[in-house]
């Protein structure tokens, strides 16, 4: 059966994307997983779309909590998988073979502590388009600037999340906060280059650049480390990468010039396919 492989997902008020993460679960073709989903007392028509692949979620509680990092910490809690990964509610695993090549890297490293891999984030553009991260150390990640290990790529042995609870200190970096734990107290982390999931820059984190760089510092500062941000540049990127991304020439020069693609993939319940389509269909 190979290791057992628990999944988290928590949500508020995600009805019009958590079914595409939940299928993209019940899709996967690995057999020693299960399924956890925390929702912190949505309003919307979450519930309901929950309920309705209840027969396929080992747990599933809805409560008001203290943000996702609450969420987070109650679904590892519960977790009976010797590895835990979390997925967020408007993200989704790449294919159907994701858990399976997870479980394979995991047995072939021997087990490590944390296994990485690579995630394709998703931007809305002209039309939805996506990137390859690219996978860096702690000590590469802080000379790059880029020290986060997306949550989304990431196989935590239970035991260490159970050692180290994310931290309610941070609003939407506690994820940096519990990587650095782990690179400081020589976790063992093996690096692999595959592709486990999309992350959409739609979410919580990707909205609060301000909150998150402030964060980013707090968290470096922490553990002895620092990163010089030009803040007046980044602003000013950002807003010129927002005038590009409304745009179908924009688009097309992040392709030609940042790596970018137009998403498209053979997954069920893909809304950002879904967008593509009657976006393309229109012109």
């Amino acid at each position: 059966m190979g290791v057992k492989i628990s999944v988290v997902i928590a949500s508020l008020n995600s009805g019009d994307v958590i079914e595409q993460a939940i299928c993209s679960f019940m899709e996967q073709s690995y057999r020693n997983k299960e399924l956890i989903v925390i929702d912190g007392g949505s309003v919307d028509g979450t519930p309901d779309i929950i309920e309705r692949y209840r027969s396929g979620i080992s747990v599933y509680i809805s409560e008001k909590d203290r943000g996702v990092y609450d969420a987070f910490n109650k679904g590892g809690l519960r977790a009976s998988g010797d590895y835990v990964l979390f997925l967020g509610a408007d993200d989704s695993f790449y294919n159907r073979n994701a858990l399976g090549k997870a479980a394979k890297w995991i047995a072939k490293r021997d087990f490590p502590d944390l296994l990485s891999t690579q995630i394709l984030y998703i931007d809305k553009s002209w039309a939805y388009i996506e990137k390859k991260t690219s996978l860096y150390n702690w000590r590469e990640g802080i000379r790059r600037k880029q020290p986060m290990i997306p949550h989304q790529g990431l196989y935590t042995k239970r035991s260490i999340l159970l050692e180290h609870p994310f931290s309610l200190e941070y609003k939407i970096c506690s994820d940096l906060e519990f990587y650095a734990y782990c690179c400081n107290t020589e976790k063992r982390i093996e690096y692999v280059e595959t592709v486990n999931a999309y992350f959409s820059r739609q979410g919580l984190t990707s909205k609060n650049d301000n909150l998150r760089n402030i964060e980013e510092m707090r968290i470096l500062a922490a553990y002895g480390e620092m990163i010089g941000v030009d803040r007046k540049k980044s602003e000013m990127h950002r807003k010129l990468l927002r005038w590009m991304e409304e745009r179908k020439t924009g688009m097309l020069l992040l392709i030609k010039l940042r790596g970018f693609r137009i998403h498209n993939c053979r997954n069920s319940h893909c809304r950002w396919c879904d967008y593509n389509r009657s976006r393309i269909a229109r012109e």
